[in-house]
């Protein structure tokens, strides 16, 4: 690609002048139209408009950077850029595409509760949140709040857990971060609405440090999930036997998580006779022929829950970076292959 400070150098327009271009759009565009304006007439309509594009281009990224451009291309928060990582504009599209923009807040002495954006699958959904205290840093390691969450008339089990997100400056009074909620099963309908209530933000430091109280009181907040699911997928569903109890499977997975429930007599008893390590890794294999082994300590985020009227075992997971799902052929737990179909 070429080099954007001599491409605006070609078309007369001073590349130190990019903090005046991140603040006015407009004045790129006059000042590119003037540009092209000024070119022999011979030239094309087809090298007008490569040169439109590569100047808009190169202005944005000289002016706001990579992450910004997916930001102000896409319309995803960075709080969720931050979260799932995308690398590319595919896995962006399918994020933005889901998205939506929330913006509801509740405030009280303790701080104000903002709650931005909404994306998920059919078994989990991520609420993106702000927190800002009026008179206190918020520095800790890990948060949380004591969390209960009413979506219409859907009944699920639900594990639910607290990341933070890198916002960067980590010793001012705001924090921002996504509560992941882990359902054992699908059945959200689109456009149900949200009912949220956050009590007491608690911190700690680095695991295993304790939690405590740093801001007490209650947030409620509610809203519709108009998120979209416009990404691929994969399913399993099988007879299984756990340490001799007969269980039903039901595997889901999506770029953004691994989620598993096995329901019968006895398997959530068996369950915890399960060693942690097998309990909580699984072997992705690809279609191309390698496999992947992802562990709490390579490339998920384990977020467990408990399955329906407790008799099963519910698991589930979010990567660390969005996978190809349309690459994944099996997924190897408990000592099952389970053979995926879309």
């Amino acid at each position: 690609m070429r080099n954007k400070r001599n491409l605006l150098k070609e078309l007369g327009i001073n590349a130190a002048c990019t903090n005046d271009f991140a603040a006015d759009s407009d004045k790129i565009k006059r000042m590119v139209n003037d540009s092209l304006n000024s070119v022999r007439e011979e030239r094309t309509m087809y090298m007008k408009q490569k040169l439109c594009r590569m100047i808009l281009t190169a202005a944005v990224i000289l002016a706001v950077g990579a992450t910004g451009v997916f930001a102000a291309g896409f319309m995803l928060d960075s709080g969720f850029a931050g979260y799932f990582k995308p690398t590319n504009d595919v896995e962006m599209k399918f994020l933005s595409s889901s998205a939506y923009t929330v913006n509801q807040m509740d405030s009280n002495s303790s701080g104000t509760l903002t709650v931005k954006q909404v994306v998920g699958d059919e078994q989990n959904l991520f609420v993106l949140m702000d927190f800002t205290a009026p008179n206190a840093v918020l520095n800790y390691a890990r948060y949380r709040f004591e969390t209960h969450c009413d979506i219409g008339d859907f009944d699920a089990n639900t594990g639910i857990g607290y990341r933070l997100i890198d916002d960067g400056n980590p010793n001012d009074n705001k924090i921002t971060l996504v509560c992941c909620f882990s359902f054992d099963r699908s059945g959200i309908k689109p456009g149900s609405k949200m009912s949220l209530t956050l009590r007491d933000l608690k911190a700690a430091g680095e695991y295993p440090s304790p939690f405590g109280i740093v801001a007490a009181g209650e947030w409620n907040v509610s809203f519709p999930l108009d998120y979209t699911m416009d990404f691929p997928k994969l399913t399993a569903q099988t007879d299984i036997s756990i340490l001799g109890c007969n269980a039903h499977e039901s595997l889901y997975i999506s770029p953004m998580t691994f989620n598993f429930t096995a329901t019968g007599y006895g398997v959530k008893e068996a369950a915890t006779q399960i060693p942690y390590e097998e309990k909580t890794g699984f072997i992705i294999n690809y279609k191309d022929g390698h496999s992947e082994r992802y562990s709490d300590n390579n490339g998920i985020r384990h977020n467990a829950g408990s399955s329906a009227e407790g008799m099963g075992l519910a698991q589930s997971w979010v990567f660390d970076n969005l996978i190809d799902v349309e690459n994944v052929k099996s997924i190897t737990y408990l000592g099952y292959e389970f053979v995926l179909t879309d």
